[in-house]
């Protein structure tokens, strides 16, 4: 009895089209959250390079390098269209010739960059 049924071409086209479309859909969520995750990796490493460098270059002591961070990261993140939650500079004793460190949080990422004091 359920053997002509099931051979027939008759079907339930608005049923169907509901399973389509969450099966084609479904993905879309996770896939939204996972391109957000990287976009805000990719700012966050990118800030954080320009940012040391520009700080670096442009500072002769320690308070100076602290004192421009703030100043670099500012228009960096603007160009991204993110917003810096916060940012750790770490290079011990900051003598030249130490290495700089430096991590910038934006959202879940966080973009870690080093780079040299020069010895100068």
């Amino acid at each position: 009895m359920l053997r002509p049924r099931l051979r027939g071409s008759s079907g339930s086209t608005p049923l169907e089209l509901v399973v389509w479309l969450a099966l084609l859909i479904a993905p879309l969520g996770p896939m939204l959250n996972l391109y957000g995750q990287l976009s805000d990796q990719l700012a966050a490493e990118s800030i954080a390079r320009h940012a040391l460098r520009g700080a670096v270059l442009t500072s002769t002591s320690h308070a100076e390098l602290m004192a421009q961070l703030p100043v670099m990261l500012q228009p960096l993140a603007a160009s991204w269209k993110r917003e810096v939650k916060a940012f750790e500079l770490s290079c011990g004793s900051c003598a030249r010739g130490e290495i700089v460190t430096l991590k910038v949080f934006i959202g879940n990422a966080i973009g870690v960059q080093s780079a040299a004091l020069s010895p100068k």
